[in-house]
């Protein structure tokens, strides 16, 4: 368990690729939260623009707030979710590139 741990200290490649992944994450989720918060908008001005005539325009506003409701505690968990990583996982993928990277080095020395 110590060398696992100082494999990840001590390895710098490795800390960049996984802050990269971090701030690749965080990137998609902000664009996410963007097209959400305009589609919401973009919901509330077309319901104020029309004029439904129905008789059941009661519960259909019920309906909408309810799912409106839904979609804001959806979106809450969303925003609170801590992005996952295998740490393993991405150690594995570490070695074998550097598996490949090692052998396609030494495959050069012996070239004239």
């Amino acid at each position: 368990m110590d060398s696992y741990k100082t494999l990840f200290e001590d390895n710098p490649k490795r800390n960049y690729l996984v802050e990269s992944k971090y701030t690749e994450i965080e990137r998609e989720n902000r664009i996410l939260f963007e097209k959400i918060t305009r589609i919401s908008r973009k919901k509330r001005k077309e319901e104020s623009m029309e004029r439904v005539r129905s008789l059941n325009i009661t519960s259909r506003r019920k309906q909408v707030e309810s799912i409106e409701n839904e979609n804001a505690k959806m979106f809450g968990r969303i925003l609170r979710q801590k992005p996952f990583m295998s740490f393993k996982e991405s150690d594995r993928d570490f070695r074998r590139t550097r598996k490949i990277s090692d052998r396609i080095s030494q495959k050069g020395k012996y070239r004239l």
